[in-house]
C-alpha cells in the first residue's frame, strides 16, 4: 500500500527509505486513466527523473540505469526508451 502526501506523491521520508525518488514533473501515466488503473500509480510525478521533458513537463526519455532504478510500465521496465505523445 502506498501513502501519498498533500502534493500527490509519496512523502520524502517514505521515498528515501522504501520507495523510489519522484521527480517534480507530470507523471506520464496521467495521460491515460486506464494506465493509472493497471499500474495502480496515481502519483502526480514520475518515479524517476527523465533525460528530457517536453514543454508540458511530460517525460520524453528515461535514462538507462545500471543499478536497476528504472520506470515500470505494465510489467515492462522502461530503460533508454523515447516517448512520443499525440495531442488532440
Amino acid at each position: 500500500m502506498c501513502f501519498h502526501n498533500g502534493l500527490g506523491s509519496l512523502g520524502p521520508s517514505l521515498d528515501s527509505i522504501y520507495y523510489r525518488s519522484y521527480d517534480n514533473k507530470v507523471n506520464f501515466l496521467r495521460t491515460n486513466k486506464v494506465w493509472q488503473l493497471l499500474t495502480r500509480d496515481y502519483s502526480e510525478n514520475n518515479t524517476r527523473n527523465a533525460v528530457t521533458y517536453n514543454k508540458y513537463g511530460l517525460p520524453l526519455q528515461f535514462p538507462d540505469d545500471p543499478k536497476g532504478k528504472t520506470v515500470l510500465f505494465l510489467d515492462t521496465y522502461l530503460t533508454n526508451v523515447k516517448i512520443t505523445y499525440k495531442y488532440k
